[in-house]
């Protein structure tokens, strides 16, 4: 067990300055459980074995958090009231409504900033940017074609902002109505794309964040495809048809999500609770943790470098397919065993059936356990 207060001194450099509201509070608590949880890995993998190096590489990967922390201590609805989102709100400089009829696909770039998409208040979309210092050279650009709607925000002319002793910041607003059955193409080069009560079940969204952070909050949505190159992924209260996740670098967190999920960290922990649905995962350095309200499907779990636990429900019955390379295996169910060796586990709990759902987990260097 790593000492919570080495985890403490590496991020007290990243939540210095910033105001310990509740919101801040339970961002930093979730941040140091992922970096815990990475850094335990790290050590249990042998990739590095000292806990402060572990700490160390845990916090790196999770990218850059700033634009984060900012809109979360003063750019969000939640405080509305504060000096940063007063500012925000008096930079607005871009406000275009489109009807649902004329608009059925729309694209967003963003060279850097931040993305919030959320519902409607109406039956229109909204379009909105704030920007400070407000300059044309990165002002939001839209051009229409068609049915097409392309949101493009340029890059800032660092030379004329530095020399000014101005830092740029930029969010893009885009609030879609509860009937919107298009399309999204969201690309972001850093920042923090965020979605938040974003109630659009027939929509489906594509995304790309290069370096930052993917946040989304009780939303519904008929599909999400979204790749995350540098940054960690978080998701809570959300209903998607089907979930396509790929995090090259960061963590991956799930609560209370509903979907058929493809889940992919190459270089992270994937981490789930009050999970319903089926799918797979697959961690190539880091942990799987999964605790599941609902099995509605099969599950196929792989770690490369790393372990598996997964809780089901205790009234769900599975056939399950358990193997480990280098480690232990074990359902701590009453089960019925065609297999039971030392790292491989085949059979069915009790009451199971052929047609239940089957758990099948592959891990290369780590333990396997069903709950």
């Amino acid at each position: 067990m790593i000492n919570g207060i080495i985890i403490d001194d590496a991020l007290q450099t990243i939540f210095s300055g910033y105001p310990r509201t509740p919101e801040v509070l339970d961002f930093y608590t979730e941040v140091k459980a992922d970096v815990r949880e990475r850094a335990e890995d790290l050590l249990t993998s042998q990739q590095i074995k000292d806990p402060k190096l572990a700490v160390t590489q845990a916090v790196k990967e999770l990218g850059d958090l700033t634009e984060v922390l900012q809109m979360i201590a003063g750019q969000s609805r939640s405080t509305s009231n504060s000096v940063a989102a007063d500012t925000m709100t008096t930079d607005q400089t871009v406000s275009e409504t489109f009807t649902t009829t004329a608009i059925d696909r729309i694209t967003l770039t963003a060279k850097f900033g931040n993305a919030l998409l959320e519902t409607s208040p109406d039956a229109a979309i909204h379009i909105q940017h704030f920007q400070t210092p407000k300059l044309k050279s990165y002002q939001l650009q839209i051009t229409q074609t068609g049915k097409t709607l392309a949101l493009q925000v340029p890059t800032p002319n660092w030379l004329k902002i530095i020399t000014s002793f101005r830092y740029p910041h930029s969010k893009v607003v885009i609030q879609l109505p509860k009937t919107f059955a298009g399309t999204l193409q969201l690309d972001l080069s850093s920042g923090l794309l965020y979605l938040d009560q974003l109630q659009t079940p027939d929509t489906a969204i594509k995304t790309q964040v290069k370096s930052g952070r993917l946040q989304i909050d009780q939303t519904q949505l008929s599909g999400l495809n979204a790749q995350a190159a540098s940054g960690s992924v978080a998701i809570t209260q959300a209903a998607i048809g089907e979930l396509v996740l790929n995090a090259k670098s960061g963590s991956v967190q799930l609560k209370a999500v509903k979907s058929h999920f493809y889940i992919g960290a190459h270089s992270g922990s994937i981490r789930g609770s009050q999970l319903t649905g089926s799918g797979d995962f697959a961690a190539h350095s880091g942990s799987i943790r999964l605790d599941w309200a609902a099995l509605m499907g099969n599950i196929n779990l792989s770690a490369h470098s790393g372990s598996i636990k997964m809780q089901t429900p205790i009234t769900d019955a599975f056939n399950f397919n358990l193997q480990t390379a280098a480690g232990t295996v074990k359902v701590s169910r009453p089960a019925q065993y065609q297999v039971e060796a030392q790292g491989v586990a085949i059979g069915r709990t009790n009451q199971a059936t052929e047609t239940s759902p089957t758990i099948t987990a592959k891990a290369k260097s780590g333990s396997v356990r069903v709950n």
